[in-house]
């Protein structure tokens, strides 16, 4: 019987709140030994990049611009931190793939 493919359709797109205190939860549930690594990378992030919007659906702090949508995401995982760049092949100077 051939398996039925599941999209990601029915997902909807994290909502926007300019208020940081959604980002702060997720830092407080982050493994213990990537906390100080997630934490200083939200500092560095909000830093560098004024004018920021947050969300942080299942439970991954997501920074956007209102005008340019959602840039980067946070995972955290047991031992080591994904960060995802969306659209950044479109920098200038790309990182390495």
């Amino acid at each position: 019987m051939p398996k039925i493919i599941k999209g990601t359709a029915h997902r909807k797109p994290p909502v926007p709140v300019a208020d940081h205190a959604v980002i702060d939860g997720c830092l407080a549930n982050q493994m213990p030994l990537v906390q100080p690594l997630v934490a200083r990378l939200d500092e560095m992030i909000r830093a560098a990049i004024p004018g920021l919007v947050f969300a942080a659906p299942r439970g991954r702090p997501y920074y956007g611009l209102v005008e340019h949508g959602w840039i980067i995401e946070l995972a955290g995982y047991h031992k080591s931190m994904n960060i995802v760049f969306f659209g950044g092949a479109d920098f200038t100077n790309p990182p390495p793939l």
